[in-house]
């Protein structure tokens, strides 16, 4: 498992170069704060803040409610439950030894850490899966196999067409174009070239791994989501202005969380059929 990623705090997704009040900036502040749908700005003391109301500024306490340490696990539910409790266009005040030192937001969830460690551990957890499936003697015809299996005993008939076209991309009629797949099926390693959903369930199917240890509906969005680079909590109304999801955002967590819980699995059981074959 990705520590890294697991354990990733406040810190690791937080901005440090932050806006600050500025009485001789103020109108170009009141325009930056409505297109980013904030209300609060700290005072360059890092001690205070000052509001947005209406189209003035008006100094306001550092409240409790405002405030995250850097410590604070970002994938907790106790942090994320931070971001519902205010408003959650808002902004939260990085906050140590009593001076701002950063700003986070709902939108830093979309950081380019998140997203290319968890495009980092999909990727280890699909070849270990792979790795897992050839130590269990487990090749690439076994797997063609169960698909021709499911478009034989599958009875929904949205399903059967499903596993119809997919064992016709897997063994097209088409010579030429089954040349081609042959081909390249023989330049990847086993399995390589199937999808990790149907891995899953193949692996499922085959008792290699516990069903009920993984999630596959949160693990499939999930990676998809990374795969296309999804923004995944924040849209633009028709004013231009930024709206934050917050229900978006606690779904990409519970996701993330399963998917955790899957690759630890995933390793012990790794770990346990390298013992047995001791």
């Amino acid at each position: 498992m990705n520590s890294k990623l697991k354990y990733a705090t406040i810190a690791d997704i937080g901005i440090y170069d932050i806006f600050f009040y500025d009485i001789k900036k103020e109108a170009e502040l009141v325009t930056f704060c409505k297109q980013e749908g904030i209300s609060f700005l700290p005072s360059k003391n890092r001690k205070q803040l000052y509001k947005l109301v209406e189209d003035r500024f008006i100094l306001h306490e550092l409240s409790p409610e405002l405030c995250i340490k850097p410590y604070e696990r970002i994938f907790e539910q106790d942090t994320l439950k931070k971001f519902k409790a205010l408003n959650h266009n808002e902004i939260h005040f990085i906050v140590e030894d009593d001076l701002i030192k950063g700003v986070v937001h709902i939108i830093d969830y979309n950081s380019e850490f998140i997203q290319v460690e968890l495009y980092r551990v999909l990727f280890k957890f699909e070849v270990q899966l792979r790795e897992l499936l050839v130590r269990k003697n487990f090749t690439n015809e076994d797997f063609i196999e169960w698909v021709t299996n499911k478009v034989e005993s599958e009875k929904d008939n949205n399903s059967r067409k499903f596993w119809l076209s997919r064992l016709d991309q897997l063994l097209p009629k088409d010579p030429k174009k089954m040349k081609d797949v042959i081909i390249k099926r023989k330049e990847f390693k086993p399995f390589q070239t199937f999808y990790l959903s149907e891995l899953l369930r193949f692996a499922f199917d085959k008792k290699v791994i516990d069903r009920s240890k993984i999630d596959l509906d949160k693990i499939t969005s999930l990676r998809n989501q990374v795969a296309h680079s999804n923004n995944l909590t924040t849209y633009t109304n028709e004013e231009g202005q930024l709206i934050y999801n917050y229900d978006n955002l606690s779904i990409y967590v519970e996701r993330i969380n399963a998917f955790f819980r899957a690759y630890d699995y995933l390793l012990i059981k790794i770990d346990m059929d390298y013992m047995s074959s001791k």
